[in-house]
């Protein structure tokens, strides 16, 4: 294949593994490929079979799943995956969360009263790491999941961390699967991703939330 930094469609007699006599392509090499020279479309032309576009299909809708934030292909194989390190650090969080708590005063107020505030900085920020790693690595990526709903609980339940993380956890869980629940069934048998209906959602509440923080100001 000839290089390219930017096409739309690239048709050059490609092979792939299902077409041993005439090429050995690798599916996962063929995606990388086109990706890194931002080939939007390939056209393959493997020889009495249809199995190398089936996979390159497949396998391009499951990197499209993942943007998107979808549900519906996981197993608990995953949750088992994700919980390696949302876990630990969820529960160091909130052990922790009264230290947390003391970063909202500042810099100077937290460090007068003995906190060691970089290193507390860093601890939080790894902490929030892993457990946003955890969860992207189950589901993808969920439109406004992160950004609303923390927002939406801290205005009934109040800022106290120690109720706060598990709380907002909880129902960020809960708000998941009803929404995944949804996308399944809102256009059965046919199905949405999940992540187009937490957008959908999200939306209104992020701009009422953005709203009511002008209004106030």
């Amino acid at each position: 294949m000839a290089e390219s930094s930017s096409q739309n469609f690239n048709h050059l007699k490609i092979h792939t593994q299902y077409s041993i006599c005439e090429g050995a392509i690798k599916i996962d090499d063929l995606q990388e490929y086109s990706k890194n020279n931002k080939i939007r479309s390939l056209g393959l032309c493997d020889t009495s079979n249809l199995c190398g576009a089936l996979e390159f299909a497949e396998k391009t809708t499951n990197s499209l799943l993942f943007l998107m934030g979808d549900l519906s292909s996981k197993s608990w194989h995953h949750v088992y995956i994700g919980a390696l390190t949302i876990l630990p650090a969820l529960t160091i969080s909130i052990i922790r969360s009264p230290k947390y708590d003391l970063l909202a005063l500042g810099k100077g107020v937290a460090g007068n009263l003995g906190l060691n505030v970089d290193r507390t900085y860093l601890e939080a920020l790894l902490m929030a790491g892993f457990m946003i790693g955890g969860a992207i690595s189950i589901g993808g990526i969920f439109p406004f999941l992160g950004l609303v709903l923390p927002f939406v609980v801290r205005i009934f339940i109040g800022p106290s961390l120690i109720r706060l993380i598990p709380i907002t956890c909880s129902f960020a869980a809960c708000t998941t699967l009803a929404v995944d629940y949804l996308a399944q069934n809102i256009i059965y048998p046919d199905a949405l991703y999940s992540g187009v209906i937490m957008a959908l959602l999200g939306s209104p509440v992020f701009i009422a939330l953005l709203l009511k923080q002008r209004s106030l100001t």
